[in-house]
Order: structure tokens, then sequence, then C-alpha cells
């Protein structure tokens, strides 16, 4: 009986004066980014997947990033649209892939779905429907400079070749020369086209390939030019009181 009272005593003063469990710590809270801040932050994480990070140096850089659920879930979305576009993305695809092989939780699986649905979906040759709104990011990319517009053209050769470039090339330029203020955004952006093709070409052009390269970078010069020359140009007349 003694003992029995004993024990309860002893066990009720380690529940009123005993040492309190530790509780375990609170996981960090992850503030969402914007979707700009998201598409920034894979593209330096596949720059280094590209560069020979290893999985150590990825979590390093980034951190509890990798199990971020709002970077997790706009990856999703940022996938479904590179799925959805008519460009092959084969050099991100690669990139990807890679970044799924260092194995960093969810954040890599995702990367891999869209990666390898990327490098396997068909990709059929360039309807026309498809040709004008490639060649304004075409000529959006020529103020990126002449590397752009050389990757984005060797990513979409899978399906359309530079000689199918320039014989649409040639139609287009007659319906934009049918009007009689043509766009001189377009003239422009076409002439710097043009620039920035030959810069990437050896003087003389030794293989087909560079030819037709030549050629493309000649009519969009050709075009361009024509643009320009129906500039209007206003003339202020200063007024004066003497006239």
């Amino acid at each position: 009986m003694f003992k029995r009272l004993w024990q309860w005593i002893k066990n009720l003063v380690r529940r009123l004066f005993g040492t309190p469990t530790p509780e375990p710590p609170a996981e960090p809270q992850i503030s969402p980014m914007s979707d700009a801040g998201y598409e920034q932050l894979l593209m330096e994480v596949l720059d280094g997947v590209a560069s020979g990070w290893t999985r150590d140096r990825l979590l390093a850089e980034i951190g509890h990033r990798t199990e971020d659920r709002f970077f997790h879930s706009w990856l999703h979305r940022f996938g479904k649209r590179l799925l959805s576009s008519s460009i092959p993305h084969r050099e991100l695809s690669q990139r990807l892939v890679r970044l799924a092989e260092l194995n960093c939780g969810r954040l890599s699986e995702i990367a891999g779905e869209y990666g390898r649905q990327l490098q396997n979906r068909p990709l059929p040759p360039l309807s026309e429907e498809e040709y004008e709104p490639l060649l304004a990011e075409l000529l959006q990319r020529t103020t990126q400079g002449a590397p752009e517009v050389s990757a984005f053209l060797a990513d979409l050769s899978p399906r359309v070749s530079i000689q199918q470039w320039t014989n649409w090339l040639r139609g287009y330029g007659e319906r934009l020369l049918a009007v009689e203020e043509p766009d001189q955004t377009t003239g422009k952006a076409l002439l710097r086209l043009s620039e920035q093709l030959r810069l990437q070409l050896p003087e003389p052009c030794a293989t087909p390939q560079e030819k037709a390269m030549w050629e493309f970078s000649q009519v969009a010069e050709e075009i361009g030019r024509e643009i320009r020359s129906r500039e209007i140009v206003w003339e202020i007349w200063e007024y004066s009181e003497e006239n």
C-alpha cells in the first residue's frame, strides 16, 4: 500500500515539475515567388546543370526551394506551356532531363516528366499558320544578339529548313509591301535579322546550308530595305512672323 502511494506521488511530481519533452522544430516557412522569379531561378539552375553542377552543388545553391510546393506548381504550368509551343525546345528538354538525373526530390521528378515528354513528342513540319507568329518571335530575338537568332533557327530545324523559311518569307514580304504604309518596326527588325545572320557566316559560303542561310539573309534585307524606303518623312515647318 505504502509502495503504491509513493509511486503515485513520484509520478505526480514528475508531471508537475518534470522537464517537458521538447517539441520538434517547425519546418521553415517558404514564401512563394512571382512567376518571373521562378522562371529566372529555373534558368539559373538549368545553366548550372549544363555546366556540371552536382546534386550537392544544386542543394547548396537553392536549398529549400527544391521542396517549394509553389515552385513545383509553377513548373507544372511552365512544362505544359512548353508542350503547347511550336518550338521543339531541344536544348531545354536536355537540361530538364539532366536536372531529373540529379534526384533532388519532387523538383527533379517534375523536370524529368516534362523534359522527356518534350524529347518524345512528334515534330511535324511547320504549318502555314505557324510561320508568321514564329517569325515575330525570331525578329524579337534579334534584339538579343546573333547567337540567340542562330539558336532559335537551329531549334526549329527539325520542323522547317532555311530554304523553306526563305520561300515563305518571299511571299510574306509581298503581303507586307502590298499596303501603302508597311510597318516600319518590322522593316527595321528584318534588317537586323539579315545583319545577324551574316555575322554567323563565313565568306565565301561553302556548304549548301551556308548558302541557304545567305539567301535567307538577302531576302530579309531586300524586304527590310523596301519597307524602310517607304517611311513617311514628316516635314516640320517653323512659323515665323516675318513670313
